[in-house]
């Protein structure tokens, strides 16, 4: 009996001994969480968990008995956005451990807007923009191109949209403008024309029209020339831009036809100058562009031959005095005479004559107090090198008419019944100045060839009367 007795109070104090040391070592359960314990995923981002661990133990003499398992319950759903619960438990003996975790689905990232492109497509200056194309996708509400707002304004196409979580996205797209389309230039009249020698060239004239910028005639540039005094082809360009550059060329031809040949030859000479009314004479032949000859004596005026020489006009001798009965006395004189007037020649152009023109003609009258004179004297100039020129048509304008329209027809008529026609004609004479001009578009207008004398020109030589 005595030896049950301290075996029960060996008993007890056994359990006395187990039960302060549980008491002591604080034994118990914890549960820790692996990760945040709050956290936020982006939608459609799995869901990978983290886990927990469960610990049971007690004071630092036994700090781990060992790992119970541990419970989740719950779940994430990332596929829709919302606020998600993890529940995680622990059992060991009597102790128990709790944690939770929340987990956060939330969408954040905006739409994406995809614009198409079609490639060389464009838009017309001053045309509203043709759409191409787009389209908009969420990574949580799907398609929503049919949500998507579109703006045009100052050649800028502005797409944006909002998703339901309102993200929103903006796309924008510069209109690409162009016009490819170039101008058109109509000529009117032929684009081959035919032009007579010698007419001058009258443009027939030409439209220009772009479809967007309208009229264009003005801004045509035409290149090239007609020269109707020389025969051949000649290509006229006609060239226009619109403000897009867009460049456009059109050509038409001209053939100017070869040269007639002249119905006669003309060889209008003028005596007794220069005279006050000789620069006027020369103002009227430059307009033309006409060469004639002057038998020119010394009456004051000489820088005045000068100045028909530097213009073309050929330059002959006349006579230094016109006095009849000096220059005809003999042969000495009227070299003398002729001599004198070829120096003064001289002078003024740096060169002496060699066509010279008697006094009266060679087959004047006024020399017959000298029988035989001017026979003599026309085998002298030759033998000297001289031509002498008389003339086949008179305008009379030296003793027989001043009247200008009378000289005309006089002129007129006689260059009708000749080949060649040596005029005879005064520029000391005003009224006969008035009627050259005339007599010059005569004779262009009828296809007359107006020359100047030189030492083979047809002389039209009198019959000498003495």
């Amino acid at each position: 009996m005595k030896k049950r007795k301290v075996c029960l109070l060996i008993l007890g104090l056994l359990l006395a001994a187990a039960a302060a040391f549980l008491l002591l070592s604080r034994w118990q359960l914890r549960l820790e969480l692996r990760g945040e314990e709050d956290c936020t995923l982006e939608y459609g981002e799995p869901y990978r968990e983290p886990g927990a661990e469960a610990v049971f133990g007690g004071s630092p003499l036994l700090p781990a008995l060992f790992s119970p398992e541990v419970r989740i319950r719950g779940t994430v759903d990332t596929g829709a956005t919302g606020d998600y619960t993890l529940e995680y438990t622990a059992e060991c003996l009597w102790f128990t451990a709790a944690r939770t975790r929340r987990v956060h689905v939330r969408d954040t990232l905006p739409p994406v807007i995809t614009l198409t492109e079609i490639p060389g497509s464009f838009t017309l200056p001053g045309s509203a923009y043709r759409e191409e194309g787009f389209s908009a996708a969420d990574n949580a509400d799907g398609d929503l191109t049919d949500r998507v707002e579109r703006r045009e304004e100052n050649g800028v196409v502005t797409y944006t949209v909002t998703d339901s979580s309102g993200n929103s996205a903006r796309a924008e797209r510069t209109v690409r403008y162009n016009d490819p389309y170039p101008p058109e230039i109509i000529l009117l009249g032929e684009r081959a024309l035919t032009l007579p020698y010698g007419t001058a060239y009258e443009e027939p004239g030409y439209l220009a029209r772009d479809s967007l910028d309208g009229d264009l005639t003005a801004r045509v540039e035409v290149t090239g020339e007609v020269d109707p005094g020389t025969p051949g082809n000649y290509t006229l360009r006609y060239t226009v831009e619109d403000s897009w550059h867009n460049g456009v060329c059109a050509r038409r031809t001209v053939t100017v036809e070869p040269k007639p040949e002249p119905k006669g030859y003309v060889y209008l000479t003028f005596d007794d100058g220069p005279s006050k009314h000789t620069q006027r004479l020369l103002d009227i032949l430059d307009q033309y562009g006409v060469k004639v000859t002057f038998f020119v004596v010394n009456y004051g005026l000489n820088d005045m031959i000068g100045k028909e020489a530097a213009a073309g006009h050929s330059i002959g001798v006349h006579s230094a005095t016109h006095d009849y009965y000096s220059i005809y006395a003999s042969e000495e004189a009227y070299f003398a005479d002729l001599d004198k007037m070829n120096a003064i020649i001289y002078a003024q152009t740096g060169a002496c004559s060699d066509i010279i023109r008697f006094p009266g003609g060679s087959s004047n009258t006024v020399s017959r107090f000298n029988p035989g004179i001017m026979t003599r004297l026309a085998g002298a100039v030759e033998a000297r090198g001289y031509a002498y020129f008389d003339w086949n048509v008179n305008s009379g304008d030296a003793g027989l008419t001043n009247d200008p329209d009378e000289i005309y027809r006089n002129v007129i008529e006689g260059i009708q019944k000749n080949e060649y026609s040596v005029v005879l004609m005064h520029d000391s004479r005003g009224y006969t100045v008035d009627t050259v001009e005339r007599i010059l578009v005569w004779c262009l207008e009828n296809n007359y060839a107006l020359l100047p004398l030189d030492h083979d020109s047809p002389t039209a030589h009198h019959r000498i009367g003495n």
